[in-house]
């Protein structure tokens, strides 16, 4: 991603949001009793007192930002203001 038309003189931050998938947030919350889960699924869902979690004996899957993630610098500008 091309990112120099975004800079500006002076210092610059990159932010980089990172997000887990549906599948692996479940996965992650299995042993939690039910009413502290974050998150929810009406597949196999069973009951509240005897939840079935088809989910419980997957591993999680790659998720987020991937590497390797570089960000070279390409030149030096220099920019003079009057």
């Amino acid at each position: 991603v091309e990112v120099g038309k975004f800079l500006k003189a002076g210092e610059n931050y990159l932010v980089i949001e990172v997000a887990n998938t549906w599948l692996n947030q479940l996965i992650g919350e299995k042993d939690k009793p039910f009413d502290q889960q974050r998150t929810r699924s009406n597949v196999g869902r069973g009951n509240k007192e005897e939840p079935r979690r088809l989910w419980a004996d997957y591993e999680p899957q790659p998720s987020g930002l991937m590497g390797p993630v570089r960000l070279i610098k390409n030149q030096n500008i220099k920019i003079e203001f009057e």
